[in-house]
């Protein structure tokens, strides 16, 4: 059953809504009629107000034509005023037949279509399957900002150590992988033949046996001695030291935390 049937579209108490308002696209028409049947309103109320005026316009000719003829003291005669009466009413019909309603009915016309023209560009520019909604989206995706590299993340070409030769480099190793000798049968001699100076071996401090990856800290100052070593080693994180003091680690200038990887 499609989603947009509203047959199929139940209240939280059984009942089915409205057709009208639940019929697909019922809503969207109704905000495009809003507006013209708004402004045809008003305009239909000036027409009444102009009416209005023009009829209280022929009255008060007849209230001056009576003055005229009877002077303000003396009242005129009953038949003096049908007469007058008649006349304003032939000379209001002959005004209307001359000039018509030419004038406002053109008047709502040209507005009619001002309204119409208007509704109908908002209708463009919005979009019926929401093409301004997704075109908002783009411009917010599109500005916002770019995600941070993780500078964690070891580059693949590391930045140059410093004059300084690899072996003035000590460098401690940790096992959290849970593999017994890990630490002193296989990563350590790898160490050492990358030509990094030895330095302690141990378990992870916290007494991890699991961790799945491993990877490199390093000494203040020592990001790229840190980097070249998670390389060497095919360690892709290296990070400042943490978690560990001088009598687990001695003066090590950078650690190597086993994982799984290294110690499998």
């Amino acid at each position: 059953m499609r989603t947009d049937d509203w047959r199929s579209y139940h209240r939280a108490d059984g009942r089915r809504p409205s057709p009208l308002l639940a019929w697909p696209g019922i809503m969207d028409w109704v905000e495009l009629v809003a507006p013209s049947a708004a402004v045809l309103a008003l305009l239909l109320v000036l027409a009444v107000i102009v009416q209005s005026f023009r009829h209280g316009r022929a009255i008060r000719k007849l209230e001056a034509r009576l003055a005229e003829a009877g002077g303000a003291a003396e009242p005129a005669s009953l038949e003096r005023l049908s007469e007058l009466s008649q006349r304003a009413a032939k000379e209001s019909r002959a005004d209307e037949r001359r000039i018509g309603w030419k004038p406002v009915l053109g008047f709502v016309a040209v507005v009619a279509v001002i309204g119409v023209g208007i509704a109908g560009a908002w209708w463009v520019l919005r979009g019926d399957d929401g093409s301004a909604t997704q075109a908002d989206t783009t411009t917010t995706e599109e500005q916002t900002p770019q995600q941070q590299p993780d500078p964690a993340v070891v580059p693949v070409t590391p930045p140059p150590l410093e004059a300084q030769a690899k072996a003035a480099y000590e460098v401690s190793v940790l096992n959290a992988s849970g593999v017994p000798l890990a630490a002193a049968d296989r990563v350590m001699p790898l160490v050492v033949a990358q030509g990094y100076q030895r330095g302690t071996i141990g378990d992870a401090p916290d007494g991890t046996e699991d961790l799945a990856k491993s990877f490199v800290m390093y000494a203040d100052g020592e990001e790229a001695l840190g980097f070249n070593l998670a390389s060497d080693l095919g360690v892709d994180r290296a990070i400042p030291l943490d978690g560990v003091t001088p009598d687990q680690i001695g003066n090590a200038d950078a650690v190597v935390m086993i994982g799984v990887d290294l110690a499998s």
